[in-house]
């Protein structure tokens, strides 16, 4: 029998969030358990396959130049984390996951406050959303977001979405 090494909720205060290095195999259990829990119609074993040998290499590409990768940890398990690049003034975040069992904590919104720390007032802050994780899309609503437009991509082989693009300005966010 597997122990079962799935993060407990705890207080945020004991939850460390900063800048550092995740391995990708850690990565890859932590995105899979994310995702299946996040989008339940969509976690067939193929899509979950893909998030793991696919999607989580590429959120984690070192070869990304001034990547910024957050990690927070509670008693050093992965509980959440977030991946930016800024880019003309722009600061482009994704992967941005936190285990489903510490939602609501302040945890999603301290990863985004450490990803921005050093931005200026007036630079602008974007993440893509799948439209159907309403979610997902009232946490970045609250922290200040608002939907600027749409995509249609095929994130997963042979599987069309819709990505709500949201932006803000980094003064304006609530974090």
């Amino acid at each position: 029998m597997q122990k079962d090494t799935t993060p407990q909720p705890t207080p945020q205060s004991r939850t460390l969030v900063a800048p550092g290095a995740i391995s990708l195999s850690e990565a890859q259990a932590f995105l899979k358990r994310c995702f299946a829990a996040a989008y339940p119609s969509m976690a067939t074993a193929d899509i979950l396959d893909n998030v793991e040998r696919v999607q989580t290499a590429e959120i984690l590409a070192e070869d990304v130049d001034d990547r910024r990768l957050v990690a927070a940890r509670s008693q050093e398990n992965l509980v959440g984390m977030g991946v930016g690049v800024l880019r003309h003034g722009t600061l482009y975040a994704w992967g941005f996951y936190v285990d489903p069992a510490l939602h609501r904590t302040g945890i999603g919104r301290r990863i985004m406050a450490a990803l921005c720390a050093d931005l200026a007032d007036d630079a602008m802050v974007e993440v893509q959303v799948y439209t159907e994780s309403h979610d997902a899309i009232a946490f970045y609503t609250a922290l200040g977001f608002t939907t600027a437009g749409r995509i249609e991509t095929e994130l997963f082989p042979g599987h069309m979405c819709t990505l709500s693009i949201m932006a803000a300005k980094r003064s304006t966010l609530e974090i």
